[in-house]
């Protein structure tokens, strides 16, 4: 049959898309890991500044509360501005908690509430370390002060709890994955809509190949049937007159063996010329009818009944339910007699063919099954290549290597499908599928 190209076309489409879609998928993860990773380190950063502003400010807070508490009636002290808050960070998205050192609170600063734990466990809670939160991130820090000179020992005057808000980075981060999500798409659609061009330009000198071969297949066939039927026709004129009457018995042998060289090349041309038909998707359509298969089936089962009993084969049917199909019962015939003969060609003696015949799920389902060596799994899909053969030594010269593609050729022209596999017994099944007529 002849290659679909658009199929193929739209195999490459395909993969080009997926492809892109893959290439565009990496980026867009790569750009927006990167983004992702430097929001969390600005923001920590910023927690961090926030935290080392705050210490440095939790000894004037001692100083200020010791003050306070030491005047009887003095207003409670309020929320200290900090540098922090010169940093772009709204009241709502941050949280200062500043803490003496048996963690009771000095001051609050922000509105940021955090969704988790802030303060670490007792043990954990003398070094500087992140705590996760579900709306952000959280610092916690112990503030230690030096006395005397630099060298001197340190004492703890408390601790400073910093959480920042991650919901503006997340928003961020959102409209970032919506843009690369959109940029993705257009620019894949856009990626297909030139592959269409690239993949059409690409195969359209293969596809003027693939119409002059078909072409000059047709062509060539076409002239040779002439002078082959020329030249049976004189040999068989030399056979049955008096030309070779008295002539030496080898000269009559070699006539007789150009004879069937002939009758083979023109089987060959005659193969040749079916398929170029198909290839061509040259269709009888005058030619299809309804009727059943299985007297099909029968017919040809008695034609090779002595065919089979002379290569000492027995060959048997079995039907289980009748069915009608729509075709050419000559290409049919044609397609069951190549599967047929070669089920019997390759069965050794005293071995057993099978053609069965069924209906299922709206298909006649029949097949062809022997006892012989059988078809490697590799080479099932290769054997309705043309002039294939596995074995050429048991094919012989009579046969070319077209059967099973003229076969395939034509259930595909009847909307059917033809396949290999493994008999049951090790040999070969041939299974043609058509659809069922009601």
């Amino acid at each position: 049959m002849r290659p679909d190209l658009r199929a193929t076309r739209r195999q490459l489409n395909q993969r080009y898309a997926a492809f892109v879609a893959v290439l565009l998928l990496v980026f867009a993860l790569g750009v927006y890991g990167q983004v992702s990773r430097s929001s969390r380190d600005l923001l920590r950063r910023q927690a961090e500044q926030l935290a080392a502003t705050a210490a440095s400010e939790l000894p004037l807070l001692h100083h200020e509360i010791d003050e306070a508490r030491s005047m009887p009636g003095a207003p409670p002290l309020e929320g200290m501005a900090i540098a922090g808050d010169a940093n772009g960070l709204a009241l709502t998205n941050h949280r200062i908690v500043w803490l003496d050192d048996e963690l009771q609170p000095l001051q609050v600063s922000g509105e940021f509430r955090p969704d988790g734990a802030t303060q670490p466990p007792p043990a954990d809670r003398l070094r500087a370390q992140w705590l996760p939160l579900a709306n952000g991130v959280a610092f916690w820090r112990p503030v230690q002060v030096h006395r005397g000179s630099r060298g001197g020992a340190a004492k703890l005057h408390g601790y400073v709890s910093v959480a920042v808000a991650t919901a503006a980075t997340d928003g961020e981060l959102n409209r970032l994955r919506q843009g690369l999500l959109i940029g993705a798409l257009l620019a894949a659609l856009m990626a297909f809509a030139a592959s269409q061009r690239m993949v059409a330009a690409s195969l359209e000198p293969i596809q003027r190949q693939i119409e002059r071969l078909i072409s000059f297949t047709a062509d060539a066939s076409h002239e040779l049937r002439q002078p082959l039927t020329a030249i049976r026709a004189l040999i068989g004129s030399l056979r049955h007159g008096e030309a070779l009457m008295g002539a030496p018995p080898g000269l009559r042998q070699t006539v007789a063996q150009i004879d069937q060289t002939t009758a083979r090349m023109g089987r060959l041309v005659d193969d040749l010329l079916l398929l170029t038909r198909f290839d061509r998707a040259i269709d009888d359509r005058p030619s299809m009818e309804t009727f059943p298969m299985e007297e099909l089936v029968e017919d040809l089962i008695d034609l090779h009944q002595a065919e089979a009993e002379a290569a000492g084969v027995k060959l048997q049917s079995r039907i289980e339910a009748a069915g009608l199909v729509q075709g050419s019962p000559e290409r049919l015939r044609r397609l069951l007699e190549n599967l047929l003969s070669n089920a019997l060609r390759f069965s050794p003696r005293g071995g057993t063919v099978t053609v069965g015949l069924r209906q299922a799920r709206g298909l006649v389902q029949l097949w062809v099954e022997d006892q012989g060596p059988g078809i490697a799994p590799s080479e099932r899909a290769l054997v309705f290549e043309r002039f294939w053969q596995a074995d050429p030594a048991r094919g012989g010269a009579e046969h070319h290597g077209l059967g099973l593609s003229i076969a395939r050729a034509i259930a595909q022209a009847h909307g059917g499908q033809l396949r290999a596999e493994e008999a049951p017994g090790g040999g070969c099944r041939m299974v043609l599928d058509l659809p069922s007529r009601p």
